[in-house]
């Protein structure tokens, strides 16, 4: 799982990619209400934390995984987890409490402490 951190960190810092590509990939796209859709990256607003998530999503019956960014806590998140069954409610459930854990633990980067 580190290893995947320092890759999406490496990608968002233009260590791997053009400037230009990362702009095209965070370019969102409406789809989906407030999702929108780069290439192959969204751009999610999460109410009500009021939270902007960046990344990646994947999963099938059994298991999802999951690769963010959060702007506005300069901190990335990966999670990868099994046997969460079919319900579409226990991803959202488990992402959601580790987004208000995170959104109350980790200072927000653009403000004065």
């Amino acid at each position: 799982m580190s290893d995947m951190n320092r890759l999406h960190k490496a990608l968002r810092q233009g260590d791997l990619l053009r400037n230009e590509s990362i702009a095209d990939m965070e370019k969102p796209t409406p789809q989906y209400g407030k999702t929108g859709y780069g290439l192959g990256y969204t751009t999610t607003q999460v109410s009500p934390l009021d939270i902007t998530i960046q990344g990646h999503t994947e999963g099938y019956s059994g298991s999802f995984s999951f690769w963010y960014y959060l702007p506005e806590k300069d901190t990335y998140l990966i999670s990868d987890l099994n046997s969460i069954g079919t319900d579409p409610n226990a991803m959202k459930t488990i992402r959601s409490s580790i987004l208000q854990y995170l959104k109350g633990t980790i200072p927000d980067k653009n403000k004065k402490q």
